[in-house]
């Protein structure tokens, strides 16, 4: 698996877990979203993306 899908994955986990719907909408596209449509949505909400994959690291690091 690369990097950006990796990252995703865990991504996805926190949104689901921790976003609003907002944010729970766009975890759903990333689970349709291409190779390119996925980095778009990395660079757009560049933000949220990194505070959401060190939550996703975290709750993996915990097991969950």
């Amino acid at each position: 698996m690369d990097r950006l899908h990796r990252e995703a994955q865990l991504v996805r986990k926190a949104i689901k877990m921790y976003g609003g719907s907002f944010m729970a909408a766009l975890g759903d596209a990333m689970d349709y979203a291409d190779n390119n449509n996925l980095a778009k949505i990395r660079v757009t909400w560049n933000d949220e993306w990194q505070q959401y994959l060190e939550m996703g690291l975290s709750l993996e690091s915990r097991g969950k």
